[in-house]
């Protein structure tokens, strides 16, 4: 009975120990239903993403290709830009060229009127001063005018003055001649 008694202590610890194992198996199993989720939920993400990811696979596809075509687009409009901007600065160059020739055209014009203008300048300078020398001697030429007129009038009333004087002598003159000659012929006849 010593031998039953061992042998029912052992069952029972063996018992007590595949209870332990069966509690530890049990949290294990627990564990593994709960692993067994977060697997499938896990392949449920795993799923997801692998849609999401083609999705996107196929959105970038999509992406780069209008990126392609939008980058092909801006190199072209870039070219033509290009092209028209140096088209617009060749013909920009091309007027600035020719407006510096006509400024200097103009500029050599330019100085020719001044060259022009200085000696027009230095011909009125010249005028203005023959008019002033003529007003300053016409200014004086009423008055040798008034003294010419007045020494020739004067002159004049001395020249009447003596041709009155000779007339009268020649008239004085004359009567003595008459009174001589008719005294003459008055005593030639007697």
């Amino acid at each position: 009975m010593e031998n039953l008694t061992m042998d029912f202590e052992r069952i029972e610890q063996e018992l007590q120990e595949l209870r332990s194992r069966f509690s530890r198996a049990d949290v294990v199993l627990s564990d593994l239903e709960e692993i067994q989720i977060q697997f499938e939920d896990l392949a449920e993400i795993h799923k997801q993403l692998k849609e999401d990811v083609k999705k996107h696979v196929s959105e970038f596809s999509r992406f780069n290709a209008e990126s392609t075509d939008i980058i092909k687009l801006l190199q072209q409009s870039q070219k033509d830009f290009e092209q028209r901007f140096t088209q617009l600065r060749d013909a920009n160059q091309i007027k600035i060229d020719d407006m510096k020739s006509q400024l200097l055209e103009y500029q050599d014009r330019l100085s020719i009127h001044d060259s022009h203008i200085q000696a027009l300048q230095s011909s009125m300078s010249l005028v203005e001063k023959n008019c002033h020398d003529i007003k300053n001697d016409l200014g004086g030429l009423p008055k040798q005018i008034q003294y010419l007129v007045d020494q020739q009038l004067s002159s004049t009333q001395q020249a009447y003055c003596d041709l009155k004087k000779q007339i009268r002598i020649m008239r004085y003159a004359l009567i003595f001649v008459i009174l001589f000659l008719l005294i003459v012929a008055w005593v030639g006849l007697k």
